[in-house]
Parts: structure tokens; sequence; C-alpha cells
């Protein structure tokens, strides 16, 4: 087993300069940088093909929602997308009251180790169905979710603006792919300039209707458990065609459906585990390629991309 990519600071310049598989797995053997891996070989294998087929073949999906945004600040829970409208001023303290309910309510249900999968899955659509009719009824102009937005702060995981920013120079596409509320994931990716045009979301979105007011959501709710019944068509499908291989982020083990459906020649996957570590690491590196711990960077992630752009 080896714990825990850029290079230690014991690496030679040639290292630093050009990251190659076997830096990048010094890096995630240092446990300073909090990654965990099961199986080296399989890991060292992927990384090499990756490197070796370059940016041009490469695409990104990542979650957003503790993926993209961290999951801990200072000491509690990250607001995720569908928490934002509920925090904001300008709904009613009843809708707060009402949101706060039924995450109480579901949240223990989406990680619990006990609750059998079918009942978690039904839990989810409940969940869904209930905040998606919540957010209905406030009528809602873009307008309006967009300030809401721009009132709460979402804090993201250190190294994501590298992310982004270096995906955009290599034209790697990234998609985000995310059971949380898209119309407020564009606001906040957009309140940070992180909106590129390599970047494109795939979320639970609103309609707008021809009084500009929310009437409905489009298409099947995404929840935890159902990524690999959403389809990925239009602009980033195009965006993709030719890139056999993919680099697959998410904090949910449910989050691993997200690539099904597309041909890969090579799915390297991250885990970030953000709780119950002790528990669930096994669990996480048997089913992802890298775990990352202690809610740490993305910078493993962005090391494979200076990889990739040699």
């Amino acid at each position: 087993m080896t714990t825990n990519a850029s290079p230690s600071p014991d690496s030679d310049t040639e290292d630093m300069e050009r990251p190659s598989a076997d830096s990048i797995m010094r890096y995630i053997a240092n446990p300073d940088n909090s990654i965990y891996v099961k199986d080296s070989v399989r890991v060292t294998e992927k990384l090499t093909s990756i490197i070796a087929d370059g940016k041009d073949s490469l695409h990104i999906i990542s979650d957003f929602d503790m993926t993209i945004s961290k999951y801990w600040v200072n000491g509690e829970r990250n607001i995720g997308s569908h928490r934002v409208l509920a925090l904001s001023s300008r709904v009613t303290e009843e809708f707060t009251e009402k949101t706060t309910a039924i995450y109480k309510k579901y949240y223990p249900i989406e990680i619990s180790q006990t609750v059998p999968y079918a009942e978690k899955v039904k839990a989810m659509v409940e969940w869904w169905s209930t905040a998606h009719e919540m957010i209905l009824e406030l009528k809602l102009t873009k307008e309006e979710l967009n300030s809401m937005a721009d009132e709460v702060d979402v804090v993201l995981r250190d190294g994501v603006v590298e992310l982004v920013a270096m995906s955009e120079e290599l034209g790697i596409p990234l998609l985000v792919f995310s059971a949380g509320l898209g119309d407020v994931i564009e606001a906040i990716l957009r309140k940070q300039n992180l909106l590129k045009s390599n970047v494109e979301i795939v979320s639970n979105k609103l309609h707008f209707g021809p009084d500009k007011i929310a009437d409905r959501f489009m298409g099947k709710i995404i929840h935890t458990f159902n990524k690999d019944e959403a389809v990925v068509e239009g602009p980033y499908a195009k965006m993709i065609e030719g890139r056999a291989n993919v680099i697959l982020m998410g904090d949910s083990l449910g989050d691993l459906r997200m690539g099904q459906g597309l041909k890969h020649d090579t799915q390297l996957t991250i885990g970030f585990l953000n709780h119950d570590q002790e528990l669930l690491i096994e669990q996480y590196s048997e089913a992802f390629d890298i775990v990352v711990l202690d809610d740490a960077s993305m910078d493993i992630c962005n090391l494979i991309l200076e990889a990739v752009s040699k």
C-alpha cells in the first residue's frame, strides 16, 4: 500500500520542471500531501498512459459540491449549492427553516453506511423533489437567483482557480457534473471568473417562462446516486470527441457513475474523502484510484495537467 503528487522538496530540478508518473507518485507518497493510494502499480500505469497521450486526449469530469468546493470552512460544513438560497436575506425565515429540516432528515440517510441502497435512492428522490418544489414556490427570476448566489459565499477548494486556468490554457474540457443547483453553480463560477469557454455544467437547471420567472426544472432530477442516468450531450459531447482519457473527481461513491456512458481508454478517478476517514478509507481506496484526505487541495490534478502540458 502507498500513502499519499508538486514533487517533494527533495526531487531534482528536472522533475519539478517536467512532472512524470514517477515524480507524481513520489508526491503521492509524501504524507504531508494527505493523499492515499492503495494500488500504486495501477495508478502509475494510468498516469503513464495519460501523460504519454497528452493534453489533446484528455478531459476532466468533476462533481461540484464538496469537490470543487471545500467541505470544511472554519470547522463547519461548507454551503452546498442547494443551500445557498436558504441562506439568502431574500427568502423568508420559514423557507430557511424548512430547508434546514429536510437537510437534517435526509443528509444522514445519504451518508449512512447501514441504510440499504434502494432506500437511499428513494430518500434522495424525495429530498430533491421536495427541495425543488420549495424553490419553485419562490417564483424567482434569473436575476434574483444570481443576486442570491452573489450574496452567499461558497468557499472553493484550494487549487481550483489554477485547475480552471490551466485546463483553459491547455484546451482541456472540464465538465462540472453536479446533483446540486446548476443555476447557482453557474453564478458561483461566474462570480469567481471561472466560467470559461472550456467549462460546461450538467446539473439541475431551472426553466424560466415568458414572464422570466422559474416555472419548472428541466429534465430528470439528478441526485447523488443517479448520475449515470444523466445524458452528456450538446456542446460538451462535441468538445470531448477524440478524447479517450478522463480524470474523474468526486466526493461520493455515487460520483463514480459520472463517467458511465462515455467510452474511455483510461479513466483516472480521484475521490475526496472529507469525513469519517477511518470508517470509509478502505471503501474509497477500493473504488477510487487516488483518495484525497483532510479536505486537501486540488494540487494532484493540477500536477497531472502540468505533466500533460509538456
